[in-house]
């Protein structure tokens, strides 16, 4: 293995292959780390999955990334038909019973049809066959202000970001696919652990940011998890709840506006 290079997927890849697509995440001398993140120095390394006795970690990964992709989706859906802008995603709560997006939609209401929505749950459904990799990296305030430049979100949070890195001057983004966005992460390895992909929900937010705020709801699962379609039907009609989340705009605890320093992971979440 190579210092700066290899990660701890090509090291679970040396192992087994099984091991190596099943991993959720890793952990390097104890410490959350992501699955095709290069490794810096010689560690302590292990892997996390989702059968683990305690899956608390690599449930808030998933969750996490859900959320991601969920930016993604609505970006991708609406295209340029019509305005979009990503606001933020709060930190994932897994028993809030639902991931979230707020979003900005220019619209002065959106209420779709079930129909609708799994129409649009579909792009999200088909990344499983894809197999992106959720790819971390770490830049400079000026590099990320110049790549969201056109979100203004974005652009307003990225100093306080910035401000709570170990340089007090970095932002840290994943790349999944096409998708870019802010995020402190971990995430998981992979779009093809999400084998349920469901958008359920959308609800108008009061918020000083914009008028048109809306907080677009969903819930997963993965593939190495099975569920009886019942008990399914019921945590998605659970989701469809207001997620109690703090909306835009009151207090900045989303996840992009939380540290980003890997020695902090494990204890903020």
């Amino acid at each position: 293995m190579n210092k700066g290079i290899s990660t701890p997927y090509n090291c679970a890849m040396h192992m087994t292959e099984h091991i190596g697509n099943q991993a959720v995440l890793a952990l390097v001398n104890g410490k959350l780390w992501d699955m095709h993140r290069p490794l810096m120095e010689d560690c302590q390394l292990s892997f996390l999955h989702f059968r683990d006795e305690d899956p608390r970690m690599v449930n808030k990964a998933f969750w996490r990334s859900c959320s991601f992709i969920l930016g993604g989706v609505l970006e991708t859906a609406f295209k340029e038909e019509f305005y979009v802008q990503l606001c933020s995603f709060p930190k994932p709560d897994v028993r809030s019973g639902s991931f979230v997006y707020d979003v900005d939609l220019d619209m002065s209401d959106w209420a779709p049809s079930s129909v609708e929505l799994r129409c649009i749950s579909q792009i999200g459904s088909r990344l499983k066959e894809k197999d992106c990799k959720f790819e971390r990296l770490d830049m400079t305030i000026e590099k990320a202000e110049e790549m969201f430049m056109d979100n203004r979100f974005k652009l307003q949070q990225i100093p306080s970001i910035a401000s709570k890195s170990e340089s007090s001057n970095h932002v840290t983004v994943y790349r999944a696919g096409e998708h870019i966005d802010i995020s402190r992460g971990p995430m998981i390895s992979t779009t093809a652990l999400i084998n349920r992909f469901d958008i359920t929900a959308v609800h108008k937010l009061d918020t000083s940011l914009s008028n048109t705020m809306f907080r677009v709801q969903g819930i997963g699962m993965p593939t190495q998890l099975q569920l009886h379609y019942w008990t399914y039907e019921q945590l998605v009609n659970r989701s469809k709840n207001l997620n109690p989340a703090l909306i835009p705009g009151t207090e900045p605890q989303t996840d992009t506006l939380e540290p980003t320093e890997p020695s902090k992971q494990q204890a903020v979440d």
